[in-house]
């Protein structure tokens, strides 16, 4: 009985969480926009079709615009990353989706294999929690949400649009990473911006929001410079866990620093792994070779794993100073600029020829002291036959980065799921 009440008491605090939490949103849905906005907000406008246009690009100082008292009414619905433009089709009834029939997915490109992306993205996974079972398949006939590449809608490279209708999902893109992209946000709207009711006859009914999305990526490459450690080397679900979050940021490269000389048979398993997931999820593995010390070498046993149509980058942290200090700390009095200069002609030569060696043709070279120097190293490697590259070292390697605190991602996702147990013992099913 004591449980029974305790239940009781609960149910009633959610019940009076939800009906505050209603009456918040009442409020904000009907509360007059404030004329003359001189902050950065989203802009309102309305086609000639009656669709409600939001644009989250909108600069600062630009005007709320509506042609109805309904278009002010219209919420900006939240997706992380945000995406470029969403527009609200008025007087469109949303899209239900009932689980007591299969769930068609078209694909209308023979070309790709859709299944391993997907899977990957989540969404078969998300459907299924939902009851739907899937069924994917090339025809249109019957489907529910349709997916093709079509590069004349779609000319950017990763961009997509995802259109709901009262009957279909079409979602369009210019490439498989766009695709995906798509594939993420069809999943927010699915999991935050749709309603699941469960009728009499125990079928849930899942209703999606009708909308129109386009989305493109402001920067092609999208880079995080990545160590790689002994506590994510020698982990495959940490690893598998950090790379699904990179690819839902829409990363698209990571430069993995091969910073140690060896790895163990249990490394260079994880490390296999590890690029297969990268290339699961689009995002192109590079391995990177920081240059810190005149005495280092490459490390060839990881270098090995990597494919050798791999563009190898090589950062060379060097500075004139760094290398004095080293030639004074290896008992070498006679240190002069010309010493400085062969030490770093070595070590430069060395490691490009380390890298030629094991049977790479192109590096992407960047440099931070490179003027001090007699030898520029994009001269070096062009020298060895290997076609370079040359990149800007403040932007490859910005100090910033590693001279002020950075968040640990797993305390960050620890505390998220902290919050989100929370949120769900209160009754909510949104985090801010």
């Amino acid at each position: 009985q004591h449980e029974k009440l305790k239940e009781e008491v609960t149910a009633k605090q959610q019940l009076l969480l939800q009906q505050r939490l209603m009456h918040l949103q009442e409020e904000r849905t009907t509360r007059e926009p404030a004329e003359g906005l001189r902050s950065r907000t989203q802009s309102h406008s309305t086609d000639l079709d009656g669709n409600v246009d939001i644009d989250v690009d909108t600069e600062v100082g630009v005007e709320l615009e509506h042609s109805g008292e309904d278009s002010a009414k219209e919420l900006l619905l939240i997706f992380w990353p945000p995406v470029k433009r969403q527009a609200h089709k008025r007087g469109t009834p949303p899209l239900v989706l009932r689980n007591n029939a299969n769930l068609l997915i078209s694909v209308a490109n023979n070309d790709i294999d859709m299944l391993p992306l997907l899977t990957w993205s989540g969404l078969l996974e998300t459907m299924d929690a939902l009851g739907f079972q899937v069924q994917i398949k090339r025809s249109t006939s019957g489907s529910k949400i349709r997916v093709c590449i079509d590069k004349n809608i779609c000319p950017v490279a990763n961009s997509y649009e995802l259109k709901v209708g009262s009957e279909q999902i079409f979602i369009t893109a210019g490439d498989s990473a766009g695709l995906l992209y798509g594939v993420y946000t069809l999943i927010q709207l699915l999991k935050l911006h749709s309603d699941a009711v469960e009728d009499s006859a125990g079928v849930l009914n899942v209703a999606i929001p009708a909308i129109s999305i386009s989305d493109r990526p402001d920067v092609s490459q999208r880079a995080v410079l990545w160590s790689y450690r002994q506590q994510v080397r020698t982990s495959t679900a940490r690893m598998q866990e950090q790379i699904e979050l990179l690819s839902r940021l829409r990363m698209n490269t990571l430069f993995l620093t091969v910073d140690e000389p060896t790895a163990t048979e249990t490394e260079s398993q994880a490390l296999s792994e590890f690029l297969r997931l990268g290339h699961a999820s689009l995002i192109d593995v590079i391995p990177t070779v920081l240059v810190t010390s005149i005495h280092q070498g490459l490390a060839s046993s990881i270098m090995s794993l990597f494919p050798l149509t791999s563009v190898v980058a090589v950062v060379l942290v060097l500075s004139y100073q760094s290398i004095a200090d080293e030639l004074y700390a290896s008992h070498d009095k006679s240190v002069d600029a010309t010493a400085v200069s062969d030490a770093y002609q070595r070590v430069c030569t060395g490691i490009l020829g380390d890298i030629k060696s094991a049977g790479f043709t192109h590096v992407t070279l960047c440099a931070a002291d490179k003027d001090n120097f007699k030898t520029n190293p994009l001269d070096m490697a062009t020298s060895l036959g290997l076609t370079a590259t040359e990149q800007d070292y403040s932007i490859m390697y910005p100090t910033p980065l590693f001279s002020k605190p950075v968040l640990c991602v797993q305390d960050f996702n620890e505390t998220i799921r902290a919050y989100a147990t929370k949120a769900a013992q209160l009754g909510s099913s949104v985090i801010v």
